[in-house]
């Protein structure tokens, strides 16, 4: 399974070599809207293009975005705010510009081992499944060919209609005005891993790296924001190999935000994971003060649940099995 780390606002070249040579990524997620340079949009990051290189130069995998969520949001914003939405591009221009984008980079990319030639995504402007799949196909006749998205609004017969078309690996997403409780998720990813084993299709799960999530189902591949949110909330992960279950702990002398926080300044449970931290060869007090360093423990305990995920699921042992 490949864990492409997304979110990061503030790294460069510098903090991302760091990351990089610790050994705390393999795989890294970048937006058009964040690395390109667009009309109207606030969201450029020029500093972002140093961590491009980075990972490049150091050889991660690299999946790409089509930052359609942040242009849609942001028009939303303008329009619900009574602004002018005229310098933003229009939905046939920002589509444009993604394709050239695409064309000129994806082979810098993340090789697809099947079916498609890079990991990229399609432009899901409405989240509808009959509007994406025909947006999608238009995209295709402009000369590049992402990976479709599938929000799980519709029958499941739409993931047959792109396998017809030779899609071998599909998107899944959703949110929260379709499901909000696990046995929502797994009738729908049920539904769709048995479906996709008898097309031959496989997956990519968009932001879906909760641990049951990652255990249960044999994704191709997911990505996941959540390792840089923690660390910036001053917090750090903790995968627990014998519970299977991932924890966060706030560990700064700041105040916390993150909603994942489980434990607070608790002085007992601090001990606890002073020692943890101390035993896996890092240094206390630069994970309270050193956001880099905690992104490089939240990078490595995310990729200790990505390899507890690849062995359950290489020895049979994951909760889902196919129906067929």
């Amino acid at each position: 399974m490949k864990l492409f780390f997304s979110g990061w606002q503030a790294t460069n070249k510098q903090r991302e070599s760091a990351v990089i040579k610790a050994g705390a990524i393999r795989h890294r997620c970048f937006s058009f809207a964040m690395i390109q340079k667009l009309p109207g949009l606030p969201y450029y990051l020029p500093r972002l293009q140093g961590a491009y290189d980075a990972c490049r130069k150091h050889g991660i995998g690299i999946m790409f975005d089509s930052g359609v969520v942040s242009w849609r949001s942001h028009r939303a914003t303008l329009r619900k705010q009574g602004k002018d939405i005229s310098k933003l591009p229009d939905e046939k221009t920002f589509i444009k510009l993604y394709v050239d984008h695409v064309k000129q980079h994806r082979k810098e990319w993340d090789k697809v081992d099947s079916g498609m030639d890079s990991m990229y995504f399609t432009i899901d402007l409405e989240r509808n499944a009959e509007d994406i799949f025909r947006r999608h196909y238009e995209i295709v006749k402009m000369g590049i060919n992402p990976v479709p998205v599938f929000h799980g609004d519709s029958s499941l017969d739409i993931l047959r209609r792109y396998a017809d078309k030779g899609c071998t690996l599909i998107g899944l997403a959703s949110w929260r005005t379709i499901r909000t409780q696990q046995k929502q998720f797994r009738a729908y990813f049920d539904g769709c891993f048995d479906l996709g084993e008898k097309l031959g299709i496989r997956f990519h799960g968009l932001a879906m790296t909760a641990s049951w999530l990652m255990l249960t189902y044999p994704w191709y591949s997911t990505d996941s924001s959540s390792w840089s949110r923690v660390a910036g909330y001053g917090s750090i992960m903790w995968f627990d190999e014998h519970k299977q279950r991932m924890s966060a702990f706030h560990i700064s002398d700041r105040h916390s935000e993150g909603k994942s926080t489980a434990a607070k300044m608790n002085p007992i449970i601090m001990g606890r994971v002073k020692e943890w931290v101390e035993h896996e060869g890092f240094d206390f007090k630069e994970l309270q003060t050193d956001f880099v360093q905690r992104h490089i423990w939240n990078g490595k305990q995310m990729l200790k649940l990505v390899d507890a995920a690849d062995k359950r699921h290489s020895n049979g042992v994951g909760q889902w099995q196919s129906l067929f």
